[in-house]
């Protein structure tokens, strides 16, 4: 147990250990913070036209470029047949290679329930 007198050493050593507790405490945190940083990903947008649409890909999405480029041509006819609606311009559409980069784009908000988004084992 330590005893001191009034005016001894102990109150500013104890003050001291806790400043230097807290910095280590708030040097943690921002290491933490920093480790968790999201990198964003630049995309060099490229246009694939079709029918009706603008796909804009990039280079890792590319492989689903025409696969994609019919879905959506079919789509839009099945669609214009039953409604019949009668659109004077082009539509576009961004096609991403996974959930991160879309995640990573600045394009729209991204959360659970965004249009267009379909993931294989979400219930």
């Amino acid at each position: 147990m330590l005893t001191q007198k009034p005016g001894g050493r102990a109150a500013p050593l104890l003050l001291a250990a806790a400043a230097l507790l807290l910095s280590f405490c708030a040097a943690a945190r921002l290491c933490a913070q920093e480790e968790n940083r999201v990198i964003v990903k630049k995309f060099d947008w490229k246009i694939y036209a079709t029918e009706h649409f603008d796909v804009y890909y990039y280079e890792e999405s590319e492989s689903w470029l025409k696969y994609a480029g019919g879905v959506l041509e079919k789509a839009y006819k099945e669609e214009s047949a039953d409604l019949n609606p009668e659109m004077d311009k082009r539509l576009p559409f961004f096609l991403f290679a996974s959930v991160n980069d879309m995640q990573q784009s600045s394009i729209a908000d991204i959360s659970d329930g965004t249009g267009g988004l379909t993931e294989a084992y979400k219930d």
